[in-house]
């Protein structure tokens, strides 16, 4: 399994310890790379499965292209003006039979007022023309790809964005939206079990996974 902006590591070292899969990361900072690489070291991974590229760049694309059976991205592609591009990016990683599975943030509905509200200051550097439904399914309708899921992913996540350096004096409201989300996540999960109502307006995430032909 790879990730692109794998910075720090610690979900590829939770996913190697609940489900045995090869974790690899790359990230373009040099510093995030770093720190995956002390992430791995520590877990006991192997370090130099941490590569420090630009997804982009041709030497990286030829070199590792076709050879994952997973590529996964988590708030990753929101980055992007082109996310089409990078959606092809991560597509070349893979085998054909491989698993293509990308998450993004949900910055719309009720989750807007929060990041407006917490951190606006990198509200501009999120595409959030693609966290409508309908342009995110669009970015993979590909003739590779044979889309297994694509939708809203989670019911409520109050402490989604945390108060930017500038905004510390709503420190007090955060923690008491994310008390207030513990408090709810039980009574969430007694009433609807695994998978709560999932929404445009309150949802967290929106999340594809998919096979390539």
């Amino acid at each position: 399994m790879l990730e692109l902006g794998s910075a720090p590591g610690t979900y590829l070292v939770e996913l190697h310890r609940q489900f045995g899969v090869n974790p690899w990361g790359v990230d373009y900072s040099a510093v995030g790379a770093a720190m995956n690489r002390r992430t791995f070291q520590a877990a006991g991974l192997n370090p130099s499965q941490v590569i420090e590229a630009d997804i982009f760049a041709p030497a990286f694309q030829n070199r590792y292209a076709e050879r994952f059976d997973v590529v996964l991205s988590r708030g990753f592609l929101e980055h992007f003006t082109d996310p089409e591009r990078a959606v092809a990016a991560h597509c070349r990683l893979l085998r054909r039979g491989g698993h293509l599975v990308v998450q993004i943030p949900n910055y719309r509905g009720g989750n807007y007022a929060l990041k407006r509200l917490f951190c606006p200051g990198n509200l501009a550097a999120h595409n959030r023309k693609i966290m409508r439904l309908v342009r995110f399914r669009q970015l993979f309708q590909r003739p590779d790809l044979h889309a297994l899921f694509c939708g809203y992913l989670g019911t409520c996540h109050l402490n989604l964005c945390q108060p930017e350096p500038g905004r510390a004096w709503l420190r007090p409201l955060y923690e008491l939206l994310s008390a207030t989300q513990v408090l709810l996540n039980g009574p969430l999960c007694w009433t609807f079990g695994a998978a709560g109502p999932e929404s445009a307006w309150i949802s967290p995430y929106l999340a594809f996974a998919g096979r390539k032909d």
